[in-house]
């Protein structure tokens, strides 16, 4: 399985250049990708900046698994809703085509497993079996085991609740609250049963907006470079130093960036959903 540490390449929407309210962004964003001589490209057709969750799931240096992108919690239809398989034959990229309903943004791929949010289950439902999805799953994506967790809000999903560190260490998040405890004793647990470690991500400052330690895990890790989402708030510089910490290989080679995303955030998106990192 081709892992977020191993990538070194990078797309985006073609509209994320082409619109004016994201020109600041689109600026500040093209300057670290040369900084750290990071290659990149647009993807065109597409109808919405949000790339990840449709675009395929690389598992190896040629092959790439198109899922179909209909989650529950978007219903995206009608003009904002973008074709894979057309973005992909303009990229002149093949994919094994799946009918499992699946947001490629919430697949937290590690080297010898997958981790997908628990709504996974409920949108293949009664197609797929508990067991004929998660034996497919494993087949699609050549691992020896798929993690289902409980997902945490709608906002965010899986990919701001858990991601993959290195080997079978894990960072969870985005647990805020009291309510949020129930769901992160069975997030442990799952990881736990399945033999991983975990580190946990946390603000020492009480901040109103629950969410936010689920939008700081957000981030896009690529080989050469981490960019670390910003907000213009005080919880910034106590986030970055702990993924300093957390990412030492990035830190000590001077590849930790971040980048101001507080525009995104209202609209449901990190840094990570703007873009579909992979290896080349």
């Amino acid at each position: 399985m081709i892992t977020d540490d191993q990538t070194n390449f990078v797309w985006f929407s073609e509209l994320l250049r082409q619109k004016p309210e994201y020109k600041s962004f689109h600026k500040q964003l093209v300057a670290l990708l040369h900084l750290h001589n990071i290659p990149y490209d647009y993807l065109m057709e597409t109808n919405d900046v949000w790339c990840r969750d449709y675009l395929p799931v690389q598992v190896s240096s040629d092959k790439f698994v198109d899922f179909s992108y209909n989650p529950e919690y978007r219903h995206v239809s009608g003009p904002l809703k973008t074709y894979a398989d057309l973005v992909c034959e303009l990229m002149g990229r093949k994919a094994i085509k799946s009918d499992i309903v699946l947001d490629g943004s919430q697949v937290i791929k590690g080297e010898n497993f997958v981790i997908l949010t628990g709504n996974v289950l409920e949108e293949n439902k009664p197609r797929y079996t508990f067991d004929r999805l998660t034996g497919q799953l494993t087949e699609l994506f050549e691992v020896e085991k798929v993690i289902t967790i409980p997902c945490v809000g709608e906002e965010f999903g899986c990919r701001g609740t858990i991601r993959w560190l290195g080997q079978n260490h894990v960072l969870i998040g985005g647990f805020g609250t009291k309510n949020d405890f129930p769901t992160k004793r069975s997030v442990i647990k799952a990881l736990e049963e399945n033999g991983l470690n975990f580190s946990e991500f946390t603000l020492t400052r009480h901040h109103p907006d629950q969410n936010l330690s689920s939008a700081y895990l957000a981030y896009l890790y690529m080989e050469n470079l981490l960019i670390v989402p910003q907000f213009g708030l005080a919880e910034d510089q106590e986030a970055l130093r702990q993924f300093r910490m957390l990412f030492p290989v990035h830190a000590a080679k001077n590849q930790i960036e971040t980048l101001d995303v507080s525009a995104f955030k209202q609209k449901g998106g990190m840094i990570n959903d703007l873009s579909w990192n992979i290896r080349v």
